[in-house]
């Protein structure tokens, strides 16, 4: 994903402060992995850190450890399927589950208000308002590709 703007594997990433939009694919064992890296990272924290996280809204044990984290500090926020609203390029497409948004901090990050709880939820729905860019942009050559490969193979 790095054409994407992609800082490489979640697993190897470690912020000590921040704010992150964390959506691991919707399968058990990435998600009780993630879950753990998250918790290992929040633990670890020099600063607030704050992960936002997105995951298919069904009742599965490892989408409830997630849901019932001890680091889970504002109630979870659920978007119906018929809500949602995806861009993919200039086409709005809909996910064929509930979703459900989870924020993960530490003691350090501040709390999160009704306001941007409300804010989150709008921000997958029709009702979304465009924010701007969220990565960083990638210099033209690493858009580039020699040999005609798709850029989603590119390192």
């Amino acid at each position: 994903d790095a054409c994407f703007g992609s800082l490489g594997s979640f697993f190897n990433f470690s912020p000590r402060q921040g704010a992150f939009e964390v959506n691991p694919p919707f399968a058990p064992a990435m998600i009780a992995r993630t879950r753990e890296h998250m918790h290992k990272l929040l633990e670890e924290a020099t600063g607030p850190l704050r992960f936002v996280v997105a995951v298919a809204n069904w009742p599965h044990p490892e989408v409830e450890a997630l849901s019932s984290s001890p680091f889970r500090t504002s109630p979870p926020v659920v978007v119906g399927q018929d809500d949602q609203v995806w861009m993919d390029g200039r086409e709005k497409r809909r996910a064929p589950v509930e979703l459900l948004l989870l924020v993960l901090q530490n003691h350090a990050a501040q709390p999160v208000t009704r306001d941007q709880l409300e804010r989150l939820r709008q921000s997958c729905t029709g009702e979304a308002k465009p924010m701007g860019p969220r990565k960083r942009p990638l210099p033209v050559e690493a858009l580039e590709v020699d040999d005609g490969a798709s850029a989603a193979s590119a390192p």
